[in-house]
């Protein structure tokens, strides 16, 4: 159930509305305990996933590469669907906020450009960088077309 549309004008800087509403009264365990689990299966995929297709030492870091690139995609299917064909927030919220925000993994993303740096690989570093950025909002964009369409 999608809560009522907020018809107060923006903030003055510009941005979104705050709601006035403290914390507590706008956090929901259900939704929480939705978005838990997503991100309980998530993760776990994702470490199955980087154990049972380790990349060598050195190697370009291929699994974390198509986890994020395929974490992607899904994250803008899901946003075209959800648009498009009117899917419930549930879905959206324990697929999106959960299972793709554990699965994929800006982190180890990051750790892995700062090591290739540190061992003098800064050239695989920027490569991977670009690719990862170039191959993700590439697979978003196919992704939320594929969902509106």
């Amino acid at each position: 159930m999608r809560p009522a549309a907020d018809t107060r004008a923006p903030e003055p800087d510009g941005g979104p509305v705050r709601s006035h509403e403290p914390f507590r009264a706008r956090l929901r365990w259900d939704v929480l305990a939705v978005v838990a689990l997503g991100g309980l299966l998530g993760g776990t995929v994702r470490h199955a996933l980087s154990l049972a297709f380790p990349a060598p030492t050195g190697a370009f870091p291929l699994t974390r590469f198509a986890v994020n690139v395929a974490g992607s995609f899904v994250l803008g299917l899901l946003v075209g669907l959800g648009a498009r064909h009117g899917l419930p927030e549930q879905v959206v919220t324990i697929a999106g906020s959960g299972f793709c925000g554990a699965y994929t993994t800006f982190s180890t993303f990051s750790y892995e450009l700062v090591h290739l740096c540190e061992k003098g690989q800064v050239r695989q570093s920027l490569l991977d960088a670009v690719a990862s950025l170039a191959a993700g909002l590439a697979a978003a964009a196919a992704g939320l077309l594929l969902g509106a369409s």
